[in-house]
């Protein structure tokens, strides 16, 4: 029998996120411990009675369908036993027993990897943050890890495709589900140019408790954690604290002293996260220890400015020395031109199309956009993410959102 099996019948018997490196260490794999009695698994000392309950009551057939929904779908399933199982999660407490993936598995290893992570509700400033930095660490040939959300995570995600480079989504849920569709497109992408993981069965459903669960994913495949935006409640703060306990690095982008949006990364720092800018500072505390995977050449050490911010680096045009021939001709003064039409950017369709359209009338906050369009708001906030990072949408003063033109 496949042995992948008895490793998908075990997670169902355990659950998800429990310590396992005590079982790993009594046995040698999962079937191992199938075979073994009820006797000796109370003589292991590894399990609770309410564990022992669990594998006697947990049946093989539910594995078995488990695992033919993965070969249907051409869905990968890897466990502590396959090479291609992220080495530095396997070393963590409570690794997951089962990690099922669509993608390159060949990405999880021989790289070094970096998970970016911060708050769905970020500022555009923290979404470009994400997006440069991101963007810089894949040029740095690093793997950049996520968590598939909103916000910085499509951000970071983002980044690094565009980049050329390659990235992880760890999942809240099971393949095949239908959450959070607005980002159905970049999880696509994702498992093109990289890969999508997920410590949750085919199908099965996100929740408040899936999240925290997938965190410590994130943390333990990764070398380092870098926050770019988090208030004091964020969800990525449990990541970074995931981290800690895994002994790995972690990282903040500072932000604001005053308001709540920065909280969470700057309680970091005061507690001892290194403050970071750019990709460079992120990499130079691995040159030494992973030379085989870093390379500070390709470091950069500034993230530029945002795109609408660049200056060409054409020769200005010289200033003509007409100012006072203007007071005494009679031709009157040229109009200043006019501004240009805002031009929707090419392969835009679905809610992004929308919300486009919605704002060539006007510039307007999201709750008015969702009313227009009759998108939901986590809807319109998706589109208006992807929008931001196509550079030709801009938030304005009072929250508005317009088109730049």
């Amino acid at each position: 029998m496949d042995a992948r099996i008895y490793w998908i019948w075990l997670q169902c018997a355990l659950g998800f996120g429990v310590p396992v490196q005590g079982l790993l260490g009594q046995y040698e794999n999962a079937h191992a411990v199938y075979e073994d009695s009820e006797a000796a698994w109370r003589m292991s000392g590894v399990l609770t009675n309410r564990q022992i309950q669990k594998l006697r009551e947990a049946a093989l057939e539910q594995a078995q369908h488990i695992l033919a929904l993965c070969e249907k779908n051409s869905w990968g399933v890897l466990t502590p036993e396959n090479p291609a199982y992220p080495a530095l999660l396997k070393k963590t407490e409570n690794c997951p027993l089962v990690l099922y993936c669509q993608g390159d598995a060949a990405v999880l290893n021989g790289v070094l990897p970096i998970a970016l992570v911060g708050t769905r509700s970020s500022s555009n400033t923290s979404l470009h943050t994400a997006y440069r930095l991101a963007a810089s660490l894949a040029r740095a040939k690093v793997l950049v890890v996520s968590g598939g959300a909103l916000g910085v995570d499509t951000a970071a995600h983002e980044g690094a495709l565009r980049a050329g480079g390659k990235t992880v989504a760890v999942l809240g849920c099971g393949l095949g589900t239908d959450y959070l569709i607005a980002n159905h497109a970049l999880r696509e992408n994702i498992a093109r140019q990289g890969m999508l993981i997920t410590e949750f069965p085919p199908f099965y459903p996100a929740s408040q408790r899936t999240f925290p669960i997938r965190n410590r994913i994130i943390s333990g495949m990764s070398c380092g954690t870098v926050v770019v935006e988090a208030g004091e409640r964020s969800g990525s703060l449990i990541t970074a604290g995931c981290a800690l306990e895994q002994g790995r690095e972690v990282f903040a982008v500072p932000g604001a002293a005053i308001g709540s949006a920065h909280t969470g990364v700057n309680k970091l720092i005061r507690e001892g996260a290194k403050p970071v800018f750019c990709a460079y500072d992120v990499l130079e505390d691995y040159a030494a220890r992973h030379p085989e995977w870093v390379n500070l050449d390709l470091a950069e050490k500034t993230l530029g400015e945002p795109p609408e911010k660049q200056v060409s680096n054409a020769p200005a045009a010289p200033r003509k020395k007409a100012a006072a021939s203007r007071k005494t001709a009679k031709e009157p003064l040229p109009e200043p031109p006019k501004p240009a039409a805002a031009v929707m950017p090419e392969g835009l369709d679905g809610s992004a199309k929308r919300v486009w359209e919605t704002l060539r009338e006007t510039a307007m906050v999201p709750d008015e956009i969702a009313l227009r369009t009759s998108l939901s708001i986590p809807e319109v906030m998706a589109a208006l993410t992807e929008l931001e990072l196509e550079g030709c949408v801009t938030i304005l003063p009072g929250k508005n959102y317009g088109l730049v033109e």
